[in-house]
């Protein structure tokens, strides 16, 4: 959650408030006076109320605009996953033994791209599989979890990378006409990404986003979201007939806020629920026609 205040030329304030990805409650404490008033990225009224001096909003990714009051603190509440797309669930994800991580250094996956100059370092991880804590929904069972372990004397900046191989016969088939596949992912704001690898029948393989920093598979909130690779206009599947057989985790250490380095307070992530979406996601209009 993030949010910003502003002063007015009559020296009213204005405060401008909203959440990376996804939506999420949130409590404002307000100080004493004024009558709150809210609207949305388009200026369209929000209707809230006040319960004596805590004011609650949600956040999503387009800001909200909160004036006629004074602001003392934010309290983040609690996180609204939304809904996956619809499609097939592939797979719970939920065993480490149906996975062995590489004991030596993905060269491909490491090597520089144009224009790409962030380092890839395998790291040191813990992988478990803890019982609940799942999405909402789900049934009991188990999540695959990733933990960086504490790293000595380097760069916290420089994510480390951990690659799983299915063992054999523990490959996941991806259904004829798949565009996209995505994965539920509880997140800690560790800004670790999650890479999906896909391997075809011929032999050729593909890591989705193997490079990607627009961050569309990026742990950039806490708790469970769904997260997915994009359609066809972007990272779409090739035609043929897939495997996923790879996941491939990375995740720094230590974070940039503004101008302050910050370690990560608890860099781990979890995977759940593999699935696979074989139509585009409904068009988003944020304009209010």
């Amino acid at each position: 959650m993030y949010a910003l205040r502003f002063r007015r030329p009559d020296n009213s304030l204005l405060y401008a408030i909203w959440n990376l990805r996804g939506c999420r409650q949130l409590t404002a404490r307000l100080a004493a006076g004024g009558k709150p008033e809210v609207v949305d990225a388009l200026n369209r009224p929000v209707s809230v109320s006040a319960t004596g001096s805590d004011l609650a909003l949600v956040a999503g990714e387009l800001p909200i605009y909160v004036s006629g009051v004074t602001i003392e603190s934010l309290a983040s509440g609690a996180n609204v996953p939304g809904n996956p797309p619809a499609g097939e669930q592939l797979a719970t994800l939920d065993d480490p033994a149906a996975w062995t991580a590489d004991s030596q250094p993905d060269k491909a996956f490491e090597a520089p791209r144009e224009w790409r100059g962030v380092p890839k370092v395998r790291g040191p991880f813990d992988i478990t599989a803890p019982v609940g804590d799942l999405p909402a929904g789900a049934p009991d069972g188990k999540r695959l979890t990733f933990s960086l372990k504490p790293l000595a004397g380097t760069h916290g900046l420089i994510p480390r990378y951990i690659a799983l191989t299915a063992k054999p016969g523990k490959e996941i088939p991806i259904p004829k006409g798949t565009i996209r596949l995505g994965v539920w992912v509880r997140g800690n704001s560790t800004w670790g990404q999650v890479k999906l690898g896909i391997r075809r029948d011929d032999g050729t393989k593909r890591l989705l986003l193997d490079d990607d920093l627009a961050a569309r598979m990026t742990d950039n909130f806490d708790d469970w979201r769904f997260l997915d690779t994009g359609d066809a206009s972007d990272e779409g599947l090739p035609s043929g007939s897939w495997k996923l057989d790879r996941l491939v985790v990375t995740m720094p250490e230590q974070q940039v806020y503004v101008d302050e380095l910050k370690k990560t307070p608890k860099p781990q992530l979890s995977l759940w629920g593999l699935r696979a979406v074989r139509g585009p996601l409904p068009t988003v209009n944020y304009l209010p026609w």
